[in-house]
């Protein structure tokens, strides 16, 4: 995982005590069969996290369909939060998808995004490009969140500018710097590919 957390999971007992901070339910290094609570002496059974684990994979996989809304994948993204780490690599999954419907879907179109939602795109594309700058640098989905982060950063600064010049001013170079860095990446692709 590189302590991305990208497997971790939240304590269930931790959850339903209300301990603050919940303690992260990891695989055991003693007995491969169970996961252990990082704050208290829960264990849990694998099967019994894997069977989570697959319900929640399960939505994500609605999350990733032409069918899911903004609103349903955010819903989804609160829902599991509760859940799973907020790196963990099904809701870093929505996240991306996110990143993309936040601009492309039908009713959230780029052009027609408040400056709530753009910002809320470009906190989405810096959680997931925390990630990827580990897992994955440099490469096409890298890019892809690049390219959607610096065209929020771009539609933020037109708004911006007309009441703060400076600010727009400062995301405009930020988005053009954004930009810059995903045609870098994304150059390399083969011809017709999405990316």
């Amino acid at each position: 995982e590189m302590s991305t957390h990208c497997g971790t999971i939240k304590c269930f007992t931790c959850l339903k005590a209300s301990k603050k901070p919940c303690g992260m339910l990891r695989p055991s290094k003693q007995d491969l069969t169970n996961w252990v609570c990082t704050s208290c002496t829960t264990t849990a059974s694998c099967s019994k996290v894997q069977t989570l684990l697959l319900k929640i994979k399960d939505h994500v996989a609605f999350a990733e369909s032409s069918n899911c809304s903004v609103e349903e994948a955010e819903k989804l993204l609160k829902k599991y939060g509760q859940l799973l780490h907020p790196n963990h690599g099904l809701l870093l999954t929505v996240k991306y998808q996110l990143c993309g419907m936040y601009g492309r879907s039908s009713d959230h179109l780029l052009q027609d995004l408040s400056l709530e939602q753009l910002e809320r795109k470009r906190i989405l594309c810096e959680d997931v490009l925390k990630f990827l700058n580990i897992i994955q640098p440099a490469t096409s989905r890298q890019g892809v969140i690049l390219y959607e982060l610096g065209s929020a950063l771009l539609s933020m600064a037109k708004i911006h500018s007309a009441t703060d010049k400076v600010k727009g001013d400062a995301l405009i170079k930020n988005s053009y710097s954004k930009l810059k860095e995903s045609l870098k990446i994304l150059e390399k692709d083969a011809e017709g590919t999405f990316e």
